[in-house]
C-alpha cells in the first residue's frame, strides 16, 4: 500500500489483487451485507461514547500534526486530520461514538477497511465519525442504525492488506456536516491529480461528482471526502470541516459516557 505514497508504481495488477483480497476477506468473515430495507432514519443522539476502551488515557491526539520534510512516506507537508490510537493493539474493539446511521463501509489498499457513521447532535448539528485501518470483521453494514457504544468492528492486524499495511492502530476522525454534503462552488479544495496533491477551485459539485479547476484544467473527481491528511494550505484556511476528536468528545462528556458494547456477533 505504501507504493503510492512513495511515488512508485506498484507491480502490474497489484491494486486489483489487493482489492480482490479485501473483498474475499469480507465474504469469508461474513461482513454484514446492507439491509434490504431503506436506510434507518437518523435521529438526534442520546449520548456519546469513546471509540476504544481507555480512549482518554491513550496516546495524545496527533490531529493537526504537520508531516516534516524528513518523513519517509509521501505525506511531506500534509496535515493529519484524525487521531491515531490503539497502537499495537490488533483486534481491539472499535465502537460508535454516538447514535447514528452507517453511511459507508469501504475497502481500500491504503485504508484497509473503513467505516463512516453520520450523527445529529441535540441542537440539530450534523457530523460524521470515521474509523479506519479496521479488520474485515465488522459488526455493522451500510444503512443500519447504531447507538453510542455499539461495536463497529476491530482494529486490523499489523502490516497486512486488511489495515492498509501499517502497524496496528485506529485512525479516528470527526468531520462536521452531513455525509453527502458536496463542496460549495468557489471553495478551494485539495485534489490529487497526475500523482500529486494540488489546490483546486470548485466549479460545480453534487453528492456524487465534483468538478474543479487546477492549473487551468478542469478535473472531475468523486465527491467523497474521507481522508487522513489535507494540505497545510487547506488546514490554514480552516473550511475543511475536520475537528480534533479528543476535545470534541471531551466537551460532550459532561454526563457519563455511554458504556461500550460486547463482542462481535457469531
Amino acid at each position: 500500500p505504501h507504493w503510492a505514497y512513495r511515488g512508485r508504481d506498484p507491480a502490474p495488477g497489484a491494486g486489483d489483487a489487493a482489492e480482490a483480497r479485501l473483498a474475499l476477506q469480507a465474504r469469508l468473515i461474513a461482513q454484514p451485507p446492507p439491509p434490504p430495507a431503506p436506510p434507518a432514519a437518523l435521529a438526534p443522539t442520546r449520548g456519546f461514547a469513546v471509540p476504544i476502551r481507555g480512549y482518554f488515557d491513550d496516546a495524545p491526539s496527533n490531529y493537526g500534526l504537520e508531516v516534516p520534510d524528513t518523513a519517509v512516506e509521501g505525506f511531506t507537508g500534509l496535515v493529519h486530520v484524525g487521531h491515531d490510537v490503539a497502537w499495537d493493539r490488533p483486534l481491539t474493539g472499535v465502537h460508535a461514538i454516538a447514535d447514528g446511521v452507517v453511511r459507508a463501509v469501504e475497502r481500500a489498499a491504503t485504508w484497509g477497511t473503513l467505516v463512516v457513521i453520520e450523527h445529529i447532535e441535540r441542537n440539530g448539528a450534523r457530523f460524521c465519525s470515521l474509523y479506519a485501518h479496521l479488520s474485515p470483521a465488522l459488526a455493522v453494514a451500510v444503512g443500519v442504525a447504531v447507538a453510542a457504544g455499539d461495536l463497529v468492528g476491530t482494529v486490523g492486524r499489523a502490516w497486512t492488506w486488511e489495515n492498509g499495511g501499517y502497524a496496528a492502530h485506529l485512525h479516528f476522525g470527526v468531520r462536521r456536516g452531513r455525509f453527502d454534503d458536496p463542496p460549495a462552488p468557489g471553495q478551494v479544495i485539495d485534489l490529487r491529480y497526475r500523482g500529486r496533491l494540488r489546490r483546486a477551485r470548485v466549479v460545480q459539485a453534487d453528492r456524487h461528482r465534483t468538478v474543479a479547476r487546477t492549473g487551468g484544467e478542469l478535473v472531475a473527481k468523486p465527491s467523497a471526502w474521507a481522508t487522513g491528511y489535507i494540505s497545510s494550505a487547506w488546514a490554514e484556511a480552516g473550511d475543511h470541516g475536520w475537528v480534533d476528536p479528543r476535545p470534541f468528545l471531551a466537551a460532550r462528556a459532561g454526563a457519563a459516557l455511554r458504556p461500550l458494547s460486547g463482542a462481535l456477533p457469531p
